[in-house]
């Protein structure tokens, strides 16, 4: 009797998470990602930094699929992870790196997605310098139960 209440106690508790299975957050953030990434046309032509493209994972949700971008290097600007030796040597010289927010309004979510320039001084102290930004508007559509998007913005300094 022990087991099969134990094993319908599991049933129940895990229900909810395999509705969880497919998040539109992360589709919408890795949507606008790929958007910003095509716009950035410095991206295509860089040289510096064998290559390597950073994403700043501070804003992203923690289920976030980051096997979607193979070719970037994603980093946490935490204080454990920032005082990493690899952290503090990848950033002694200036990077490009890509850092993503987003707020959700009624039945919006606005993301922005912000190329910016990291750089270590003695292994110290870091500056972060804001270059390009795109904002992605979605509203979510009742009648198709999916998120459309309304309005893309690009500025920079």
């Amino acid at each position: 009797m022990k087991k099969v209440l134990i094993s319908l106690f599991f049933i129940v508790v895990s229900y909810p998470l395999i509705g969880q299975s497919k998040n539109q957050l992360n589709d919408l953030i890795t949507e606008c990602l790929h958007l910003f990434i095509e716009y950035d046309s410095d991206l295509q032509n860089k040289t510096d930094n064998n290559n390597v493209i950073y994403i700043c994972k501070d804003g992203l949700p923690l289920d976030f699929p980051y096997n979607l971008f193979p070719d970037y290097s994603f980093f946490s600007l935490e204080y454990n992870q920032y005082n990493s030796n690899v952290c503090k040597k990848s950033f002694q010289n200036e990077v490009s790196s890509y850092f993503v927010c987003y707020e959700l309004m009624n039945n919006q979510i606005s993301i922005i997605v912000s190329k910016r320039s990291i750089k270590t001084f003695n292994r110290k102290r870091m500056e972060v310098g804001i270059s390009d930004w795109g904002k992605y508007l979605f509203v979510f559509s009742c009648s198709t139960s999916e998120w459309q998007l309304m309005n893309t913005q690009y500025g920079g300094v």
